[in-house]
């Protein structure tokens, strides 16, 4: 069997080589889309962390003005009780000279009429 002809190998060649683009032109199409998707995504999960970050904030803000709240209650919930504790001194007082007041009434002599 003679060899072929330069011509008929160069022919085979661009065909394989045709063909071998086509391969890679399909594969580059199929990466695109893939890219395409993966960009799709990644707009998705930034807007959800958008999201995540705004009621982190909201969450934190919360958090820190319902501290400061019971940290509020608790220092006005401490006086108020210091202010009972002296109120109710003052009133033990009040109430031993009512009853000095008292007695020194009922040790005067009565006078009768």
């Amino acid at each position: 069997m003679p060899a072929p002809a330069p011509t008929e190998l160069l022919a085979e060649d661009i065909h394989d080589l045709r063909a071998s683009n086509r391969d890679i032109s399909a594969e580059i199409k199929g990466l695109q889309n893939g890219q395409a998707s993966i960009q799709t995504e990644l707009a998705t999960i930034k807007t959800e962390l958008k999201f995540i970050k705004w009621i982190g904030g909201f969450a934190s803000t919360f958090l820190a003005g319902l501290i400061l709240s019971a940290i509020a209650l608790a220092w006005n919930a401490s006086a108020l009780n210091s202010e009972v504790k002296q109120q109710g001194s003052h009133l033990e007082k009040i109430e031993q000279q009512l009853s000095q007041v008292i007695q020194h009434i009922d040790a005067a002599p009565k006078s009768k009429p």
